[in-house]
């Protein structure tokens, strides 16, 4: 619901629209269904992707509705290491995305990530490189992880 309600709050704020009334007009939905969604309640596949589009948000958070919607602890079980994946690719594009700059990555042990309890691991990995790839870089352009 947090990761829902950020997404709603971002498109309010991209869109510069005062309401989630206009919000609600703008997604042709009726202003109850936003509510509901603030609340928790389900949101259709199509209305979160427009909701995405309209926020200018990353795909990938539509899974992470999805998991924080998540009924029963088996649906969390699906949602969650799909969630980690996407996130461990996004990092490892971002990485590949720096190296024209002259950034070089340390190798990572790959034998070790695949005995790590979790996918989580290597997202925590690549994003500890992504980190200080972007503290060397961060002379040249200013740029820091939490750069928008």
């Amino acid at each position: 619901m947090k990761t829902l309600n950020t997404l709603l709050d971002a498109a309010l704020a991209k869109t510069k629209l005062p309401s989630d009334r206009q919000l609600a007009k703008k997604l042709r939905v009726s202003p109850s269904a936003i509510s509901l969604w603030r609340q928790g309640k389900a949101i259709k596949d199509s209305h979160l992707a427009d909701l995405i589009k309209l926020a200018d948000a990353d795909p990938v958070l539509a899974v992470a509705v999805r998991q924080e919607m998540a009924e029963t602890p088996a649906e969390r079980q699906l949602w969650g290491p799909l969630l980690d994946r996407l996130s461990a690719a996004a990092a490892v594009v971002a990485l590949a995305a720096l190296l024209p700059f002259g950034v070089k990555a340390k190798p990572v042990d790959i034998q070790a990530l695949t005995q790590a309890d979790s996918a989580k691991s290597v997202y925590y990995v690549v994003r500890q490189l992504l980190a200080r790839m972007l503290h060397r870089l961060r002379p040249r352009t200013g740029w820091s992880l939490t750069h928008a």
